[in-house]
């Protein structure tokens, strides 16, 4: 596991070919390293004076005539290993952080093209790493209070820590000053406002954030729309304010999800401002990917392992130092590209599988192939496989753009495996267009209302989330070819749709036909609420046909009726 920090030599501690002996001995001291480097009349770099080397020539030299001002330049080790950076590469210092196992000693002189002397590239020992890491206790902020935010803060909260939260958004902000969490997720309002009101949380703006040691950055990493590449200005400008208000010795820990080498690229741009010339002052900046599931946030912040990455040992100690609060289980990967690519990998693999379901759903729909039941026989005590069920699309705020930054991360990847990793967004939107297409047909055929339930991206766990959501591309898909198309959803406000779609209908249930006229009801999302509807009740009540199609097939269990007035289709079996 890579263990390297970097040094830098302050201009009074730097010793000249010219100085004596004493000269060096005072700057060895004040600089409590035990070698330093040696520059020429031109500041050029010429070799490691080591404090051992003058010290063992003092003791050895029987001649009589050692003098304290005597030059140094006898003792200077001009064979001593170092290395060169070109500053002008865009990845030096990834391309440093590689060569780490090549390297003899701990302290390795790191100069430029023109052998001007830049930093050590440095090994701490053991020790050093322990006394260090044993005096680092943790005071947090968290920059974005978004959905990761919140409940990250939450859980170092319930952990005794107490935590100053950063938004941005003054709406949000003052929601968040009431005790109030401003998304929906099971239980997650109670135990904020419990805490809030204990004093857990300060709620502050961003020109309000006072100096701290322990940074969580959290903000959101969305595409821009029209080319699918990642958009990094939220991250780029929380990382300034967070550099002006760490603390000596601090952690910045990025918990965004970003291109692979976003992290090395900020370091080896903001290099100057973290490193000093001592160790315990040193500032990291350490990738730890979020991986919570949206509904279950504080059940699996506990229980998933949490990713750290970072090149140093003294950065990836204090963030688990951190982590161990609330979790058991931490896994150390060999450096930020690795942790980035641990978020990617996760999403993209997900987006993949669920695309090969959704494969199968596509051909249901064409072929009048029964998928559900093609996947459970092969599901079926066959421990190789383990397909999930098809349904409307993959949608959400990161598997619908995780493809894409994975893809942007490597420039060089060939054509087909860019195509291979964004082949699930590809089925994801035939998935849409297909269900949209019986839709339509169903529609074309008897003129039905058309009621669309279910608007988040995901409706178990349960929540409000409307970004990247398939039941809002279904919709709007609809809208275009379907006249008057009516929506609902059980947690989500009519003011909050048609922010988001303004010409939408929201019809509450029972979803009672006019004039006996057909109903085609969409489940759009896998809500529980559906499961609370008395199926049977509305279609003896509704005089005109109805047409369920369930997305998910969350509602077929309670949908068995021999009734000639109904239709029950699911996608993947019957539509």
């Amino acid at each position: 596991m890579s263990n390297l920090d970097f040094i830098k030599i302050d201009k009074q501690c730097v010793i000249r070919v010219f100085d004596t002996y004493r000269d060096a001995m005072q700057k060895l001291k004040l600089s409590k390293l035990s070698c330093l480097p040696v520059l020429d009349e031109e500041n050029k770099y010429v070799g490691l004076l080591h404090r051992f080397d003058l010290v063992d020539n003092k003791e050895n030299d029987t001649s009589d005539k050692f003098i304290e001002n005597s030059a140094i330049h006898p003792y200077v080790n001009t064979s001593a290993q170092f290395d060169i950076i070109d500053e002008n590469n865009e990845k030096w210092l990834s391309k440093l952080i590689k060569k780490q196992k090549d390297y003899k000693h701990s302290l390795i002189p790191i100069l430029d093209c023109n052998r001007i002397f830049k930093f050590f590239a440095y090994i701490p020992s053991e020790l050093e790493k322990t006394k260090i890491v044993s005096e680092y206790n943790a005071n947090i902020t968290i920059i974005g209070m978004g959905y990761v935010g919140v409940t990250l803060a939450t859980m170092l909260a319930m952990s005794g820590y107490h935590i100053i939260c950063i938004e941005k958004d003054e709406k949000r902000r003052k929601a968040l000053n009431k005790g109030i969490v401003p998304f929906h997720e099971v239980g997650l309002n109670e135990i904020f406002s419990k805490l809030f009101h204990e004093g857990s949380f300060s709620i502050r703006s961003p020109d309000q954030l006072s100096k701290s040691n322990c940074i969580f950055i959290t903000v959101g990493t969305p595409l821009l729309d029209d080319t699918k590449l990642p958009n990094v200005s939220y991250l780029e400008e929380s990382l300034i304010l967070a550099q002006k208000n760490l603390d000596d010795g601090g952690v910045i820990i990025l918990r965004s999800t970003v291109p692979i080498g976003t992290t090395i690229a900020l370091k080896q741009k903001h290099f100057d401002n973290l490193t000093t010339s001592s160790l315990f002052k040193n500032k990291h900046i350490v990738f730890c990917p979020e991986r919570t599931l949206e509904g279950k946030a504080l059940e699996e912040l506990k229980s998933n392992p949490q990713i750290i990455g970072s090149e140093s040992q003294i950065a990836r100690e204090k963030v688990k130092k951190v982590f161990h609060r609330f979790v058991s289980k931490v896994v150390e990967v060999n450096g930020t590209n690795e942790a980035e690519l641990v978020k990617l990998c996760d999403n993209t693999f997900r987006d993949l599988s669920f695309a090969f379901a959704n494969s199968l759903a596509n051909i249901s729909m064409n072929y009048d192939v029964d998928a559900i039941s093609v996947v459970e026989a092969a599901n079926q005590d066959y421990p190789r496989t383990n397909i999930a069920y098809p349904s409307p699309g993959v949608g959400g705020p990161c598997l619908t753009k995780d493809p894409y930054i994975l893809t942007y991360g490597l420039p060089t990847l060939s054509s087909a495996l860019k195509t291979y990793l964004h082949s699930g967004r590809i089925i994801s939107e035939m998935t849409l267009d297909g269900i949209c297409q019986k839709v339509v047909d169903l529609y074309n055929k008897c003129h039905s209302e058309v009621i669309l339930c279910g608007l988040a991206f995901k409706g178990d766990p349960i929540t409000d989330d409307l970004r990247d959501s398939t039941s809002l591309i279904l919709l709007q898909k609809l809208i275009k070819q379907v006249s008057n198309v009516k929506v609902w959803d059980p947690i989500i406000t009519e003011k909050e749709c048609k922010s988001v779609v303004s010409d939408a209908v929201w019809w509450y249930p029972p979803w009672i036909s006019q004039k006996e006229k057909p109903l085609i009801i969409i489940l759009a999302n896998n809500s529980p609420h559906f499961m609370q509807i008395n199926w049977k009740e509305l279609i003896l009540e509704n005089k005109g046909r109805i047409t369920l199609i369930d997305c998910w097939g969350v509602c077929e269990k309670y949908c068995s009726t021999e009734n000639d007035n109904f239709t029950y289709l699911r996608l993947g079996k019957n539509l």
